[in-house]
């Protein structure tokens, strides 16, 4: 009667959250059905999670042999991702802080969307004190945005944004990586697109990632 009880209990809880989410969805004119997958989800797992990855396109494609190590890795990344995207997830998600490892990957696309440095810089810092606060026994890793050639606008953008971002290390366990790929470009590591990493390039992006929780 116990077993059936926490699992009756567990699943009116993903119930009742999954109403929560869509009723904001609504609310809010979500149009991304990402929150509500991701929402639920984070429900199922709740107690077993070693790793979260959050930001854009680059997130979503992370290829899980990387993170063998890890046990229960989630992917939180979503199409177009901006740091707002983060916060709206973060400002729904109900994960545990036993959570080991949060990697960030985000400030591309609002550079593209028409942000400035030191909006983005200003988003990044409030994202790392409240990652730092939700997350109390995870490293946070920041990575530097990649120079993807057919973004070659805003390289100059970029690299003063991977300049600025090195000063988030004074934040408690948040560790700021880079690779060549956010120093120089290099077209063999895309796709077609000159946006998206192939799969040597995914090496290359996380050569410095930890690859344990």
């Amino acid at each position: 009667m116990v077993g059936y009880s926490t699992s009756f209990k567990k699943m009116a809880s993903i119930f009742t959250g999954s109403i929560i989410v869509i009723a904001f969805s609504v609310w809010f004119g979500f149009k991304n059905s990402d929150y509500i997958e991701y929402f639920i989800d984070d429900l199922k797992n709740n107690n077993d999670i070693g790793a979260i990855a959050l930001g854009s396109s680059s997130i979503i494609n992370l290829p899980l042999e990387h993170f063998e190590n890890c046990s229960n890795f989630l992917n939180r990344g979503f199409g177009g991702g901006t740091l707002d995207k983060i916060f709206t997830y973060l400002n729904l998600q109900s994960l545990s802080r036993s959570v080991k490892l949060v990697i960030v990957y985000a400030g591309e696309n609002d550079i593209v969307y028409g942000e400035d440095v030191d909006q983005v810089i200003s988003q990044f810092d409030q994202l790392a004190e409240r990652l730092s606060s939700e997350f109390d026994q995870a490293h946070i890793v920041i990575i530097k945005v990649k120079l993807a050639p057919s973004r070659s606008e805003y390289h100059l953008q970029f690299k003063a944004l991977n300049t600025e971002l090195e000063a988030l290390a004074k934040h408690p366990r948040v560790i700021v990586v880079g690779s060549k790929l956010s120093k120089k470009v290099i077209p063999k590591y895309y796709l077609n697109d000159g946006v998206h990493l192939n799969s040597n390039g995914y090496r290359v992006f996380l050569d410095k990632v930890p690859k344990e929780c």
